[in-house]
């Protein structure tokens, strides 16, 4: 019994660390095996599509797309001269590169049958190398070779070029398919090759005097301008073991959707678009017809929408062309340990919350404003550039507050019953809830989890049966039990309703507290407390009388009862051994109260007339009583056992009739 409230009090801040620590480690666990990675990208994803588009800018990016229409018009694949005709038209008017995002690895329209690769090049097919050759501006597209042999090399005219990259983009399989990063470089051994949008970028840039170096404090990380761009790593932000090959970048989608102008191959062939659509930007051209299925999902689509390929080079070109200019900056990651010690800042919060917060509501309705708090710092950093998870810290916070809650739960409960157990004589409703309120000052953790000892001012009060006795003589035993109860449940229930608590029974020896077990807080109360006792004291021999007889109807003895009472200083505390512990008051008040409730009780015992009941009280509760009550001085005495004297008075009767305060309302 003792141990449990040493465990509950010494172990609060050991069961905080553990709970803290448990969760910290069960949600690292979830975090590592990618448990709760689909949602951690949801997350950002929800970020990214609720962020403000930027304020109207130069226009850097415009599009070319070949649809169905164009399909049934120019053929499919699109001709050699059809291709070079448009590149024409849109090198007329000045742009700074021009993007192809079409296959070119042989002649369209090829002669049938498998072409001898020392044959001449077909006509067609030189013309268009011609034009895209002397123009540098323009970047033709590969598929990256894989190690099966597969790949789609660069156009023939174009070897020993730099007029081309790789247009293959990293997609989140593991995830949703969605296409959230794009590349800078990859290498097939010791061969590096450059991205289709990096090749685009640069070109656009070279005119601003920009391009590609390394960064001097880190000559892995290339620059762009003065913009450092760090390689994606596989557990970046919300990501676990993610394929990091290669030099990816995230795709921020910074202007989103539809973003940039798009003109179909038919217009640009017809001469429908003007010069300054193409004039000093990338163009990039390519299909979006649903039947080539170049198409995408993406964070800033909805589900039932794709974006086609040449839209998400141009977002990963006109990115680019921003770090260059420094317009913006990489979205930045927290480091592995920075989020480890967020998440252990969010488990620390839910334990706090949980175990020093008793009210479930109060407890949900700050995990509630502490989760959205949460949202709203993560996306405030996101807005200015950081990265951080969100649905780690919120399960930690949200587990750790219901294991720290249930905590409380379990120990208040084995603490409720420690707190009944012990003070069982005592728990009236309104004194029980009291003892619960302020338990953290009845128990003591440096005792071991025994009950505080603690200096009180209260009122004591002793009462004793004469006749007890003669009556046992006489009675059989069933008789003298039903007798004593009788009296004994009457008195008890007379000291309750005056807001006393009996303590304890010695035979028909009643003693009874007022102030106790929850003290007296001020003098009034105090005050309120011997009020209370005297006017008990005064009831109890009314229900003397009503008890005389009734038992004077059964022909059984009557009693008569003598009363005393003494406020003043007492201690309350512990009182036994550890199988039969007590708590209970001590001290020379209630040593004073028993010794007057004995005082000059032969004088009583002799007297026939006497009342059926006596109450004397010492000085110190008749100097609290004030008006209404009817007294008579008996003179100063030395009481048995104490060397001063003590003033004693009978209390004879009371004009307020029971009119005393109580804690549940008038009496």
């Amino acid at each position: 019994m003792n141990a449990r409230f040493q465990h509950y009090y010494r172990s609060r801040p050991v069961a905080a660390l553990s709970i803290t620590a448990t969760v910290f480690g069960l949600v690292t666990a979830l975090r590592i095996t990618g448990a709760l990675e689909s949602l951690e990208i949801a997350t950002y994803d929800e970020f990214l599509r609720r962020r403000p588009l930027p304020a109207a800018n130069a226009q850097r990016i415009t599009l070319i797309e070949i649809v169905e229409d164009d399909i049934r018009s120019f053929g499919h694949p699109l001709c050699d001269d059809t291709l070079s005709s448009v590149l024409e038209r849109v090198l007329a008017a000045n742009p700074r590169a021009i993007g192809v995002d079409l296959y070119r690895d042989a002649p369209v329209p090829q002669p049938c049958g498998a072409r001898d690769p020392d044959a001449p090049l077909p006509p067609h097919y030189q013309a268009l190398g011609k034009v895209v050759t002397e123009a540098d501006r323009i970047v033709m597209v590969m598929g990256f070779p894989d190690p099966d042999g597969g790949g789609t090399p660069p156009p023939k005219f174009l070897e020993g070029s730099n007029q081309f990259g790789f247009a293959d983009l990293p997609i989140d399989i593991n995830q949703d398919g969605s296409l959230r990063r794009a590349l800078l470089f990859l290498w097939d051994g010791d061969t590096p090759y450059v991205s289709f949008p990096l090749q685009l970028a640069l070109r656009y840039l070279t005119p601003d005097g920009l391009t590609l170096t390394a960064d001097p404090n880190r000559p892995d990380f290339v620059r762009l301008g003065e913009t450092t761009i760090p390689p994606f790593e596989s557990n970046d932000g919300g990501y676990v073991d993610e394929d990091a090959a290669g030099y990816q970048f995230l795709i921020e989608y910074l202007e989103g959707a539809n973003a940039y102008p798009i003109f179909t191959l038919g217009q640009v062939a017809r001469g429908e678009v003007p010069d300054e659509e193409f004039r000093g930007r990338v163009v990039i051209l390519g299909s979006t017809a649903s039947s080539v299925k170049d198409h995408f999902y993406t964070p800033v689509t909805r589900e039932d929408e794709l974006m086609p390929g040449i839209e998400v080079h141009g977002h990963a070109v006109s990115q680019l062309i921003r770090y260059a200019h420094g317009e913006s900056k990489p979205l930045g990651v927290a480091s592995e340990r920075s989020e480890s010690l967020w998440l252990l800042l969010w488990a620390c919060l839910g334990t706090g919350i949980g175990l020093w917060n008793r009210s479930l509501m109060t407890q949900g309705l700050v995990v509630i404003a502490g989760l959205g708090a949460l949202v709203v710092f993560a996306y405030q950093l996101f807005l200015h550039g950081t990265w951080i998870v969100v649905v780690a810290p919120a399960l930690a916070a949200a587990v750790a507050t219901g294991l720290s809650s249930l905590y409380v739960g379990v120990t208040e409960r084995a603490q409720r019953r420690q707190v009944t157990d012990l003070f069982s004589r005592f728990l009236r409703p309104a004194v029980a809830d009291e003892i619960w309120r302020q338990r953290e000052a009845f128990m003591d953790d440096a005792s071991g989890g025994l009950p505080r000892a603690r200096s009180v001012t209260l009122t004591t009060l002793f009462s004793d049966l004469k006749g007890f006795t003669g009556a046992s003589e006489k009675m059989g035993p069933e008789q003298l039990t039903t007798w004593i109860n009788d009296y004994l449940n009457a008195m008890a229930e007379t000291v309750e309703r005056f807001d006393g608590v009996v303590d304890d029974y010695a035979g028909d020896g009643i003693k009874a507290n007022f102030g106790f077990p929850v003290p007296a807080e001020n003098e009034d109360e105090i005050t309120r407390d011997a009020g209370n006792a005297v006017r008990c004291a005064l009831a109890m021999g009314e229900e003397m009388t009503r008890l005389n007889a009734k038992w004077r109807a059964q022909g059984l003895d009557q009693g008569r009862m003598r009363i005393g009472l003494y406020t003043g200083p007492a201690t309350m505390g512990a009182i036994g051994g550890s199988r039969s512990l007590k708590y209970t008051t001590v001290g020379d008040a209630i040593n004073t109260a028993a010794r007057l409730e004995t005082f000059d009780k032969e004088s009583f015992a002799s007297d026939p007339e006497a009342r059926v009941s006596r109450v004397l009280i010492g000085g110190a509760t008749f100097d609290r009583l004030g008006e209404g009550f009817e007294t008579e001085f008996l003179g100063e005495h030395a009481l048995s056992g104490k060397r001063e004297t003590t003033r004693i008075y009978r209390v004879l009767g009371s004009s307020n009739d029971e009119s005393v305060t109580h804690e549940g309302g008038e009496k």
